[in-house]
């Protein structure tokens, strides 16, 4: 019987998870494909209050948006990993290297979710003045484009010294030897790093050498 072929976004990850043996536990490293049958499949709501209305009542907004890092790591993966890695625990982050359609279809992402050849491919088709393969950091490039799709004239006010920038990024390269090097493969969308990192263990104090401190009333600007 002929197997029916199903038409699927493909997403390539690698990243860390928590593992535990019998005697020793640690980090090590993955790499995963997942298959999902759409990108609606990662679409999330949240709904936020706005104030009240004349009536008084409460007034909510609903956002609607493409949750694909956050359903990867909570829920995906954590189904897939432990049939690929039997001291599997949980995941502690997972970058995104490349979405496609397995049709060979465009997907319209988010610069965000785009891959380095991805973005190279936006600035060929809509003409945009960047030398996407010469930036080092995917990030840089992603703000770039940002700020060219945004205000073109501005942007070009200064190109001249953002030409400048990956020129020398370029020396770098050639300077060190690493002019050869594949970019793409530092490059990707990273979640969960700074949400796991393990907290410090608070340190034993002898009571008769506790110093004992005012409470500080000041909010935390970044709580």
């Amino acid at each position: 019987m002929e197997t029916k072929k199903v038409n699927s976004i493909i997403i390539a990850t690698h990243g860390e998870y928590y593992y535990k043996s019998e005697n020793i536990k640690g980090k090590k490293a993955f790499t995963q494909i997942v298959k999902v049958p759409n990108m609606e499949f990662f679409r999330q709501t949240s709904v936020r209050s706005m104030g009240t209305d004349d009536e008084g009542k409460i007034k909510y907004k609903e956002t609607s948006f493409l949750n694909v890092r956050g359903i990867l790591k909570k829920r995906l993966l954590p189904l897939m990993l432990p049939n690929k890695y039997s001291d599997f625990v949980r995941v502690r982050s997972v970058t995104i290297d490349e979405i496609v359609d397995s049709t060979g279809a465009v997907i319209d992402l988010p610069l965000a979710l785009r891959s380095r050849g991805q973005l190279i491919e936006l600035c060929k088709d809509k003409t945009i003045p960047i030398q996407a393969e010469n930036y080092i950091d995917i990030d840089e490039l992603r703000t770039d484009i940002k700020e060219y799709l945004e205000s073109p004239a501005d942007f070009l006010l200064t190109l001249e010294k953002r030409t400048k920038a990956r020129k020398e990024e370029k020396s770098f390269l050639e300077l060190n030897d690493l002019d050869n090097i594949d970019i793409a493969k530092v490059d990707g969308v990273t979640t969960g790093e700074a949400a796991e990192k393990p907290k410090p263990k608070p340190k034993r104090v002898r009571p008769s050498r506790a110093k004992v401190k005012t409470p500080d009333s000041t909010p935390d600007p970044l709580a």
